[in-house]
């Protein structure tokens, strides 16, 4: 079963069950579907089925899947769209949620600053990060990466040369320092995203987590972002 078949087999399994008034198993079947159009970068079609099931959760007492976790999925939707704006208000909302665990509040928040920085919201933006380095869990040397990278960023474009080569040279010893765990990386997306079988094994086998590190350079070394007016 391809990627593009089970985002179709959940749509329509998720439609049934929602018509059957089946809602609970509905709404896990939709959770499925939204990550299979994820995975295959189709971010419309995964906010329509996400609009969906939030309908759905707001008639339950006790939904399954929580309120919030759509509402995460919304907002690296919507960022992935462009449509920052819509994914500060969203990634707002997971932060106020109090039963959202630490280590997911970290990763929140790092996307959280990101959509600001896309936003034009820079001074906002390099406080949140600023505060994540200091706070950063203990280990998680991949988040620190992409928080050192985004900050060089930020200084960059703010002519703070010394910081921004400060945070670079950082960015540079990070890279290889995780550049051995690949394995951890992939079982992470893999709980993340819901990967199957057949789609890690193509993410391992384009080379997935060495791109990942590549990324994670400063935009004035890998130019893959423009500048916010």
């Amino acid at each position: 079963q391809t990627e593009a078949e089970r985002c179709y087999i959940c749509k329509k399994l998720a439609f049934f069950l929602r018509e059957s008034n089946q809602l609970e198993k509905s709404l896990k079947i939709y959770m499925q579907g939204i990550i299979s159009c994820v995975n295959l970068l189709d971010y419309k079609q995964a906010e329509i089925m996400i609009e969906e099931a939030c309908e759905i959760a707001e008639l339950l007492i006790d939904p399954p899947i929580k309120m919030t976790e759509f509402i995460l999925k919304r907002a690296q939707c919507a960022d992935a769209l462009g449509n920052y704006e819509k994914a500060i208000q969203d990634y707002q909302t997971v932060l106020k949620d109090p039963h959202v665990p630490p280590d997911l509040i970290m990763d929140v928040n790092y996307y959280f600053a990101c959509a600001l920085y896309n936003y034009g919201e820079i001074e906002r933006a390099k406080h949140i990060l600023e505060n994540l380095e200091k706070d950063h869990a203990e280990g998680n040397d991949l988040l620190l990466l992409r928080i050192k990278s985004e900050l060089a960023t930020i200084y960059h474009f703010q002519r703070d040369y010394g910081k921004a080569g400060q945070a670079f040279k950082q960015s540079l010893h990070l890279c290889e320092k995780v550049a051995g765990k690949g394995r951890e990386f992939y079982i992470q997306m893999t709980k993340r995203f819901g990967w199957t079988k057949r789609v890690l094994i193509n993410f391992i086998e384009a080379k997935t987590y060495e791109k990942y590190l590549l990324n994670q350079m400063p935009f004035f070394i890998r130019k893959r972002r423009q500048r916010p007016m």
